[in-house]
């Protein structure tokens, strides 16, 4: 897309002067907002781009991430990046950028939604394009991770996605089981719960019966254990133990550092991953059309670092 018309629509999607969050999805390349009251919803199939928005007495600041799913496309992240610069450029350069990985948020990120996060399968290249509601012919297992701020992801409908250390929703369009895991603490119980009567509330109408299953007394929730069976099979008892702290996973996106190249020296912006961890300076390419400029976007620790520089024909002007 040529840089003009980047530019373009960024100016005419952009509010900079409402508090709150403002949310789009990259679809065919283009910058579409999505609806409101599909905040903390989130295709694995899809790229986003989130702006936060705080009234400071007379000015504002800016938070800006875009957010990439598991399944993105290369083209849809080199977009949301690409729409993400041009965004802080119309701020004047004001806003602070974030990378959000699926499953590697920052805490800023995730603090947004005090509901939690939802990962929905598929995304705008599967047919994905409207958020519905008060649809009951679904199956899915969702595993609820996290104490302060939470994420639940979709799972294989089997018990081998269990775990004892944290929550899962089993939800059947109507009814919505929550087991608890015999190691999963007070807090993570009480947030699933939360999750799940969000899910009944802005998905179904409010319409869809809650259930709790304690996996250290499954057999006082006879009812909904036949229905957990009845999808998942039967109990298994190799349930696996707790798996990796939110420590850990935070611990392993932090020594991931990647670099990545973007230049519209063809007319329009073209995005590339250029290394992975260990980089070196001379990574940086010099060869680009002098009369064009070059980004080098540095994504370390989660987040984005933009240097924006011209070249000359002798190295960096």
């Amino acid at each position: 897309m040529p840089q003009m018309q980047v530019k373009t629509q960024v100016a005419k999607v952009l509010n900079k002067t409402t508090p709150g969050l403002q949310i789009w999805r990259i679809e065919d390349m283009e910058m579409v907002p999505f609806p409101s009251k599909a905040y903390g919803q989130f295709y694995e199939g899809d790229s986003y781009v989130v702006l936060y928005t705080n009234k400071m007495r007379s000015s504002f600041t800016y938070d800006l991430h875009y957010w990439l799913g598991k399944a993105t496309s290369h083209d849809e992240q080199g977009a949301a990046a690409i729409y993400t610069t041009m965004m802080d450029e119309h701020l004047g350069g004001m806003a602070v950028q974030h990378r959000e990985a699926q499953g590697y948020e920052s805490d800023t990120f995730r603090g947004y939604f005090k509901k939690g996060i939802i990962y929905k399968s598929g995304g705008v290249a599967s047919g994905m394009k409207q958020v519905e509601t008060n649809i009951y012919n679904i199956r899915r297992l969702l595993h609820v991770k996290g104490r302060k701020n939470v994420v639940a992801g979709e799972v294989d409908m089997s018990w081998s996605s269990f775990n004892k250390g944290d929550v899962f929703l089993l939800d059947l369009g109507n009814l919505i089981i929550q087991w608890n895991g015999p190691k999963s603490n007070r807090m993570e119980r009480l947030k699933g719960m939360t999750l799940a009567k969000d899910i009944r509330d802005r998905e179904r109408g409010g319409r869809a019966q809650v259930s709790v299953v304690e996996g250290d007394d499954e057999k006082s929730s006879e009812e909904a254990m036949k229905l957990m069976k009845q999808h998942l099979g039967e109990t298994r008892r190799d349930i696996r133990d707790s798996i990796a702290s939110d420590d850990v996973v935070d611990q392993k996106l932090r020594s991931s550092v990647k670099l990545f190249h973007i230049s519209d020296a063809q007319g329009n912006l073209v995005v590339q991953e250029v290394a992975v961890k260990p980089l070196s300076q001379d990574l940086l390419n010099h060869e680009s059309d002098p009369s064009r400029s070059t980004l080098e976007q540095l994504l370390e620790h989660g987040r984005l670092r933009t240097i924006v520089h011209r070249l000359d024909v002798g190295g960096v002007g």
